[in-house]
């Protein structure tokens, strides 16, 4: 099941669904890196990332805001009484509610009586909205309440996809300067433009010989990311720096796992791969942790998820590849990793290991990722 070292690593002749990143001419779909980056600088967000002919105008008067008052840094009450002006200047009705524990987000969304409730507004970061979401998708009455972001975390990492709409047309993620201005967000959501995204459903092993389900609207991780993201919950102290020194520390340990993969294609197809790995990541958005940009093609609805498989290496070449993640994503390039765009991945390691879900720890392997297009709304910037 292993992999010698004069035999070819599998991921070295599969495909996927895409073309895999082998060099920087290799496209990934219609896109080509080099003619991309001319455009668009070192982050790769693309010009055509979104389409508004999917998004809705609608009518906003009334909804309810979940606020963790402890939240970002002592700043959430005065942010939230500032998005509370805003909407009653658009003559929009606000009803707070505030957090009191971890995960109190899901029991609220999931039980609240939504008579004349035109939308979910939810202030934090990815962890807000994956708990948001998380209760949506658990409701018995399926009722899709759209959910709106305010930000207000570490990474916001579902917002800067958001906010990346709203960039001056032709501009550079070079030159634009990514603000998570609350208050503008607050704006976008009393305007009333509503898209659909993508969610991604993981079924999974949990702890206690059981199963799960997990919504994902950011990443999931197995491998180093997944044992990095655990390491920097315990150092939060540092701020959006855990996520570095999280990583950083798995980089030294090197560790190395035997995996099966199983890749699952759009039209349900499923191709097998087996050998010594790194990590595996599934990415939502482009970036994941700290600004850093795993999947630089990711798109919010593209009903497609963006994997990124790594073999295993030596201690310097996973410093490396950290290094030019660091820069702008260019660790797409490197041969030994893998890039596509996929339905759904399946894992199966040989000794059971952790999961991640956007930062936090749901279940244990094995565990299968599908794509859900357009299964939450959430709103966006008027279109330019």
């Amino acid at each position: 099941m292993g992999c010698s070292s004069s035999a070819p690593h599998p991921l070295d002749t599969f495909e996927g669904t895409l073309p895999h990143h082998s060099s920087p001419e290799d496209p990934i779909g219609s896109y080509n890196m080099k003619d991309q980056e001319k455009q668009e600088g070192k982050l790769g967000f693309t010009r055509d990332t979104y389409q508004h002919s999917s998004v809705t105008k609608v009518t906003i008067r009334k909804v309810v805001l979940f606020v963790n008052p402890v939240s970002g840094k002592g700043q959430a009450k005065k942010v939230a009484d500032d998005v509370i002006t805003i909407f009653h200047e658009a003559g929009i009705e606000t009803v707070l509610e505030e957090t009191k524990r971890a995960r109190h987000i899901i029991e609220l969304v999931r039980g609240y009586d939504v008579s004349g409730v035109d939308a979910f507004v939810v202030l934090g970061g990815d962890g807000t909205v994956h708990e948001a979401v998380n209760g949506l998708k658990q409701r018995e009455d399926k009722v899709n309440v759209p959910i709106g972001v305010i930000p207000l975390g570490t990474g916001n990492n579902f917002f800067r996809d958001i906010e990346h709409m709203h960039r001056p047309d032709g501009a550079s993620t070079k030159k634009h300067k990514f603000s998570f201005d609350p208050r503008e967000a607050a704006r976008w959501i009393a305007a009333g433009n509503l898209l659909p995204v993508d969610a991604a459903r993981v079924d999974h092993a949990t702890e206690d010989g059981g199963k799960g389900t997990t919504y994902s609207i950011n990443c999931i991780g197995w491998g180093l990311v997944a044992v990095a993201a655990k390491r920097a919950e315990g150092l939060r102290r540092f701020g959006a720096l855990r996520y570095d020194i999280g990583g950083a520390i798995e980089i030294v340990g090197n560790k190395n796992h035997v995996a099966k993969f199983t890749v699952i294609d759009g039209a349900g197809g499923e191709t097998e791969i087996r050998g010594f790995f790194t990590t595996a990541i599934l990415q939502m958005t482009v970036c994941s942790g700290s600004a850093m940009p795993f999947t630089p093609y990711s798109r919010l609805d593209s009903g497609k998820l963006d994997a990124i498989i790594a073999p295993h290496g030596s201690r310097f070449e996973g410093v490396d590849l950290f290094d030019k993640l660091k820069k702008g994503g260019r660790h797409i390039y490197n041969r030994k990793i893998k890039y596509f765009r996929v339905a759904g991945l399946k894992v199966e390691p040989e000794q059971q290991s952790i999961l991640m879900v956007d930062g936090e720890m749901p279940g244990m392997t094995p565990w299968t990722a599908i794509t859900e297009r357009g299964c939450w709304q959430t709103f966006v910037p008027p279109p330019q």
